[in-house]
């Protein structure tokens, strides 16, 4: 079965992908009368313009070459068609058109095109989803700053700790293992929070 990755590129109304191979693009564009989905597929291009469906109770309308191919509403995973019932509540990644012989279709040919529900979903939802929070990647420079620092001054800390109640305090060999542990732990730490800052979402 063929799949689809769309990938958000800086530009926040397009995206490129591939399915089978074969590469795709996915503009959009707001229009005065609604919102434009301009697909293409090597040397196939079909364009879509979504008219409503800016809350869950407003209608929308889905145009392919200005004709009507869905009237209803859009709500989180799933369409209601006019009459109230359920359009493409499995979504999936490829449709084929053509006809079939033993399952495979006679030309041999996949022709993937979006569903009624991503053409509603990428339409209305202005969002994109994005992986990463910013806050570990702090936490990792955090964690980094405190383990260059005990590199660099391996007694800073024990002496901003013990100075100021004992005179010319002096670490002993278990401070000084346990303080190599320290470093392990942090480097592990920073590590987490950097893998973290990129695939959390």
């Amino acid at each position: 079965m063929a799949q689809l990755l769309f990938t958000p590129l800086y530009r926040l109304n397009q995206w490129r992908g591939n399915v089978d191979g074969e590469e795709l693009s996915l503009t959009r564009s707001r229009q005065p009368d609604g919102t434009k989905l301009a697909f293409k597929r090597g040397n196939i291009t079909k364009e879509y313009l979504v008219i409503g469906g800016n809350s869950p109770s407003e209608r929308l309308g889905i145009y392919e070459q200005d004709t009507l191919i869905f009237e209803g509403t859009l709500h989180d995973g799933f369409l209601l068609d006019k009459d109230g019932h359920i359009d493409n509540i499995i979504i999936v990644t490829a449709k084929y058109e053509g006809e079939y012989k033993n399952g495979i279709p006679a030309d041999h040919e996949t022709k993937w095109y979006p569903t009624n529900y991503q053409i509603a979903e990428l339409a209305v939802n202005p969002k994109i989803t994005t992986r990463g929070q910013p806050v570990f990647l702090l936490l990792a420079v955090l964690f980094l700053g405190i383990l260059a620092t005990d590199i660099i001054s391996p007694d800073l800390f024990f002496r901003l700790r013990h100075s100021l109640f004992v005179e010319n305090p002096e670490p002993t060999s278990f401070y000084r293992a346990m303080q190599a542990v320290g470093r392990v732990v942090l480097v592990i730490a920073v590590i987490a929070m950097l893998y973290m800052s990129f695939t959390v979402h």
